[in-house]
């Protein structure tokens, strides 16, 4: 779960979204939690255990390290000494997302 929490934490909840399809409740919300995200996606996928008909988490946090890990979601710091108003203007690659601060 560790994990999970730090790329959940790290990556735009518009990325993750789009990326996996599914509808996150807003970041500042208490619901905003790494179970909630595993859960969703989960479901979203059809995962579910055998014994107890639930969302099968596991199979969820696998498949988001294996993206994470391969580069699929991708996630990087701008460097150190950026400046605004010295550089030019940082956007979200790829998914056409407002600036994100």
């Amino acid at each position: 779960m560790t994990p999970i929490s730090l790329i959940i934490g790290r990556v735009p909840k518009e990325v993750l979204e789009i990326f996996y399809k599914i509808k996150l409740p807003p970041r500042n919300s208490k619901k905003y939690t790494t179970t909630t995200f595993l859960t969703l996606f989960a479901l979203q996928k059809g995962w579910i255990t055998g014994g107890s008909s639930n969302p099968d988490i596991a199979v969820a946090s696998k498949r988001v390290l294996v993206d994470y890990t391969t580069g699929a979601i991708v996630f990087c710091h701008v460097r150190p000494d950026y400046d605004p108003n010295v550089h030019k203007y940082v956007r979200q690659a790829g998914y056409n997302i407002p600036q994100l601060n």
